[in-house]
């Protein structure tokens, strides 16, 4: 059943947004914000345990406290961004040892639709699984780490390393998808409007 998954999910927003103008997460498309639509898509799919790490400002920031707040999620503050992404993942991975698996989400991602988060999710049967989607033969976003993986990570010692490395020890599973949403990455102005552009056409 639908509510026996046992998944989590990491919402990355740690870093810098200083290109766009204002925080990322709080970029609007249709007054809504990224963060509100991202955690609203995991709640649509039963993901119940939803995280968000975040620095400083961005904890402080009145309208993010008050999405986060009327969605009742944890907010994990990352004080030492310039620690880089690694950091931010070893925070992820030690946030999550209690689940079967965890959705790691950059906020730089658009959100995958509640049908793809369940479809995903009954794809990882195993702790040693990492479950990536694979649109037009590219790999997107998000990833659904397992158990074992988890563990894995939040044993690391030190920053020099990466999770694409890590998981190379590990078995990739691939969710097939027509979705190009599962693609896209927001880093600079150019891509927010693009992608605001085309949802406005919808």
């Amino acid at each position: 059943k639908l509510t026996d998954i046992k998944h989590a999910a990491i919402i990355f927003c740690a870093g810098n947004s200083s290109r766009m103008g204002k925080p990322k997460p709080l970029l609007q498309v249709k007054g809504i914000s990224l963060i509100e639509t991202c955690i609203a898509n995991y709640r649509s799919a039963c993901i119940s345990n939803i995280k968000v790490i975040a620095n400083e400002s961005l904890f402080k920031d009145s309208e993010f406290s008050f999405t986060t707040g009327k969605f009742n999620v944890d907010v994990i503050v990352n004080s030492f961004p310039e620690k880089g992404r690694t950091y931010s993942i070893k925070l992820a991975a030690e946030n999550s040892l209690s689940q079967e698996g965890c959705f790691f989400q950059n906020i730089d991602n658009p959100a995958p639709s509640g049908n793809a988060i369940v479809e995903m999710s009954k794809l990882l049967r195993n702790a040693n699984d990492y479950i990536v989607p694979f649109v037009n033969g590219i790999n997107g976003h998000p990833v659904l780490i397992g158990e074992s993986i988890l563990k894995h990570l939040a044993s690391k010692r030190g920053l020099d390393w990466n999770l694409r490395d890590e998981l190379r020890g590990f078995n990739r599973v691939y969710f097939k998808s027509d979705n190009e949403n599962l693609i896209i990455n927001l880093n600079t102005p150019l891509d927010w409007e693009k992608y605001k552009s085309s949802i406005d056409r919808v």
